[in-house]
């Protein structure tokens, strides 16, 4: 049975919301994006790093 992924849940407005609401400024677009890199890269250094650290105590013996 398929099963809907609810990654995008928090993402959801409705269509009145949606047509109501006033445009993103670019410069506020730009720095939420900018934020969001940030955080996914760090977030991808920590598991590298975690990675690393797991390899150096299990795997040099």
């Amino acid at each position: 049975m398929y099963q809907r992924s609810n990654q995008h849940a928090h993402n959801t407005a409705g269509l009145d919301q949606l047509m109501t609401a006033a445009p993103m400024d670019r410069e506020v677009h730009a720095q939420i994006l900018r934020k969001q890199i940030k955080l996914r890269r760090a977030i991808e250094d920590a598991r590298e790093a975690a990675l690393y650290n797991r390899l150096d105590m299990y795997g040099a013996q």
